[in-house]
């Protein structure tokens, strides 16, 4: 929903100029335009929940990469606006996170150069603040307690286990239901682009340099959220580090 991070940089939600756009689809949106519009945020936010949420569900959230640059005063801010809150932080292999920014960003933008980019892409801000991690946990660690924050690695998400999102079911208090039960597997790629590119992948000599942009989160990350980083990682490491 992109609530907070609208918020913080004071812009114009998108479910707002998507409203704007087709104003036959005005009031659909039109909940979501209070809760930008009322000062109390926290309780404009839960009550628009309040409003969709039926008795049958016991908990309700949202996701966004947004969320993890919120810093600080924000992070404390969420933590503070409602007694039962809880954080899950999915952590993908830093190379993975930044060369999905630089396809995210060239979706849109077909003058844009991802091949030439993938080094380039190393000095802009744009593609690397994402894969940030460790800055990113120490800020949440200071305001919220470490029992209130559930962190997991994406690649473990969807290896065709359940481990890590059983772990997140517990985290929440709710039900675990194995996907095998309900027809549904784990091992579907997330965020896969529906139109197949033909691109040039990076060299090995480029693979190594960006995972030299990123190797301290390979480390950091593991003593961070005490937690050992999963095979893909270690893979890295061991092709790329000197």
């Amino acid at each position: 929903m992109h609530i907070f991070d609208t918020i913080k940089s004071e812009k114009v939600h998108p479910l707002i100029k998507r409203a704007e756009n087709y104003k036959n689809h005005r009031d659909i949106d039109q909940s979501r335009q209070k809760i930008l519009k009322i000062n109390n945020l926290e309780l404009s936010y839960y009550q628009y929940f309040d409003k969709i949420l039926k008795p049958s569900h016991s908990c309700f959230g949202e996701i966004t990469p947004e969320y993890a640059k919120l810093g600080k005063s924000f992070f404390r801010k969420i933590f503070n606006s409602h007694p039962n809150v809880k954080f899950f932080i999915s952590l993908r292999r830093p190379i993975s996170r930044y060369l999905s920014a630089l396809y995210y960003y060239s979706r849109k933008r077909p003058a844009f150069d991802v091949e030439k980019s993938y080094l380039k892409g190393l000095r802009r801000e744009l593609f690397c603040s994402y894969t940030g991690y460790s800055a990113q946990i120490k800020k949440l660690l200071s305001v919220v307690p470490k029992e209130r924050i559930c962190f997991v690695y994406y690649e473990d998400l969807f290896n065709g286990c359940s481990d890590s999102l059983f772990e997140i079911c517990d985290h929440l208090g709710i039900e675990k239901i194995s996907p095998s039960s309900l027809d549904v597997s784990l091992e579907r790629v997330v965020n896969k682009s529906s139109k197949k590119q033909e691109r040039r992948l990076p060299t090995q000599a480029e693979m190594k340099r960006i995972f030299k942009r990123f190797e301290s989160e390979y480390h950091l990350v593991s003593e961070l959220i005490s937690k050992p980083i999963p095979p893909s990682w270690q893979e890295d490491i061991s092709a790329f580090a000197d």
